[in-house]
């Protein structure tokens, strides 16, 4: 194995951490919501405060700062976090599961899983991006 190739594997399993710690977040979102836990929502940051953000703002920059997809990391995160929180805030009101908010729980939900398949695909473009000499399918 030559040195490009050892660096595309510890870059993709680098983002792969990031992709099971953001699946986490989520999952902790959607029990919070369930739960109607208001602790475990006050838990919950924008996008800059949980560890991807901390990642994207420190190491990731120097690791894929240059690349496209990237720079595109940005939005997409910010609105998973957005839809999540503006979610949680019936934590408050313990009315997470009542018919009334249904619709709009799903909705908000829906989005932020959008916005998280597209995360995980600019992931995986950033990680070809930041090592063109290596061709692993």
């Amino acid at each position: 194995m030559s040195a490009k190739e050892g660096k595309y594997i510890h870059d993709s399993l680098h983002s792969s951490l990031i992709k099971v710690d953001h699946i986490i977040f989520k999952h902790k979102a959607y029990r919070a919501i369930l739960e109607e836990n208001e602790e475990a929502a006050s838990q919950f940051t924008d996008h800059h405060g949980c560890r991807m953000g901390k990642w994207y703002d420190g190491i990731g920059r120097e690791m894929f700062g240059k690349t496209t997809a990237f720079k595109t990391l940005d939005a997409p995160h910010a609105k998973v976090h957005a839809k999540v929180l503006e979610t949680l805030k019936c934590t408050k009101m313990k009315n997470c599961i009542s018919r009334d908010n249904r619709d709009f729980i799903v909705n908000n939900m829906k989005e932020a899983e959008e916005a998280s398949f597209v995360l995980f695909d600019l992931f995986k473009e950033m990680v070809k991006e930041g090592n063109p000499e290596v061709n692993i399918a």
